[in-house]
């Protein structure tokens, strides 16, 4: 049976899973977290609430998010810029570029 079927929007199942993901993250004991677009699926302010929390959560871990919203690494201690050849936008990332955050804590 469909999700619609069952009467789901296939966009909140997805936001319970990405949801459920981080959650499990959040209980190891990993000194190192890997979040990949943990705030894809959110609106700006879902966004900006999720990284507050989860910058709370992760304070005594190391946490690698990647992200295309740029709002993201706003509140991160670091960010590493890829950049694409302009003539190629599907090539792989060509560039990169460390930049250290004013808001390093």
């Amino acid at each position: 049976q469909s999700l619609a079927a069952r009467g789901l929007d296939k966009a909140l199942v997805v936001l319970l899973i990405v949801r459920l993901a981080v959650a499990r993250a959040l209980l190891t004991d990993a000194e190192v977290v890997l979040l990949d677009e943990p705030t894809a699926h959110l609106d700006a302010d879902g966004a900006a609430a999720l990284i507050s929390d989860l910058r709370r959560a992760t304070a005594d871990r190391i946490v690698v998010l990647v992200s295309h919203r740029a709002a993201d690494a706003e509140s991160g201690d670091a960010r590493i810029l890829l950049s694409r050849a302009a003539e190629d936008p599907s090539a792989l990332p060509t560039t990169a570029r460390f930049e250290p955050l004013a808001s390093v804590r």
